[in-house]
């Protein structure tokens, strides 16, 4: 018998694209799903789109709630699992219909925490483009000098993506780790945060450049909302999160004295929109910049490390910018 998959959808004034996610969904050819929507306070048709499913799919359960937000309502979803597997789905998105057998097969004959693919932008209602290709492969994560090279290597760099709706979770690790997704305000960067605590913790992962999600552009998404600084910020603080984890785990202590890499990397994603020279403006807008300044060690350690772990040109490349962010400040 197949192992139970959670489908965790949180629901918000989605009832243009409802019925095409849930269709995808409940149309699986892995069939052994529990299907959690949760309706997080949606004033149009959504309640009654989610019930109507709910009436023909045993396997759905529909909760509703009043409206705070897509952290707090997906963490809502991981407290009602009970699957072995964790999906989180987005509510305007879609995809086909092998999506999870292919996901839970790797799972399993890889012995993975977490199998990872690439994703369809839709544009204009209908039209699916190829964006970023992945970086395929079997990760193991069990040794903190693999872990490190992967979060640098694969991870920060958007080789296998920040989201959380191309990938599934081993609910085990999910559970004993007691990860949740954080409530930023405003709205930014949950996903990269999760994701990046869970390969803290994960032992292997699957990435794969096949597309089987389809990330609709919605015009009046949270992400399209928000840019510029608050990212930036949102970084630095998803920065600390992490740091403060590492250090309250045994197993992670290694990583603790090359974390200005992972740091470094991390505020990079929205400062290198501005250039080096032109970062400054931006870096002086850091609200926490006494974390910021502490998170950056760099020196012949750690330029030996960087090049180790990234080789010489990304190694040299993100020292030196490591160290001008921290006089810039």
């Amino acid at each position: 018998m197949n192992e139970l998959v959670s489908v965790i959808i949180p629901i918000y004034n989605a009832g243009q694209y409802l019925g095409k996610c849930l269709d995808s969904i409940t149309s699986q050819t892995y069939t052994e799903l529990e299907i959690i929507l949760i309706n997080d306070g949606s004033s149009d048709d959504s309640g009654a789109i989610c019930k109507s499913y709910a009436d023909k799919d045993a396997r759905i359960k529909y909760i509703e709630k009043e409206n705070e937000g897509q952290s707090i309502t997906r963490n809502r979803g991981i407290d009602e699992a009970k699957g072995k597997y964790l999906y989180f789905m987005d509510s305007d998105d879609y995809v086909e219909a092998h999506f999870i057998e292919k996901a839970i097969s790797s799972m399993k004959n890889n012995n993975a925490d977490v199998t990872i693919y690439n994703y369809y932008h839709v544009y204009d209602g209908d039209k699916a483009v190829e964006e970023r290709a992945f970086e395929e492969g079997v990760y193991s994560l069990s040794e903190a000098s693999d872990r490190l090279k992967f979060i640098l290597n694969v991870f920060l760099p958007y080789k296998c993506g920040f989201e959380v709706w191309n990938r599934i979770y081993d609910a085990d690790t999910i559970r004993k780790n007691n990860l949740r997704f954080p409530v930023f305000k405003p709205v930014i960067g949950e996903d990269v945060c999760f994701n990046f605590l869970y390969f803290l913790c994960a032992e292997k992962a699957v990435v794969s450049n096949e597309r089987f999600y389809y990330y609709v552009q919605n015009e009046n998404s949270t992400i399209a909302q928000n840019k510029g600084i608050l990212q930036l910020n949102r970084y630095n603080e998803i920065s600390k999160i992490g740091y403060e984890f590492i250090r309250n785990r045994q197993k992670l202590k290694d990583l603790d004295k090359n974390y200005s890499l992972v740091h470094i990397l991390l505020v990079y994603h929205e400062l290198m929109h501005y250039g080096l020279k032109q970062s400054k403006e931006p870096l002086k807008q850091i609200v926490d910049k006494e974390y910021f300044r502490n998170a950056i060690k760099i020196g012949p350690v750690s330029i030996f490390t960087a090049i180790k772990n990234m080789g010489i040109a990304r190694g040299l490349k993100y020292s030196i910018y490591g160290l001008y962010y921290k006089l810039a400040l």
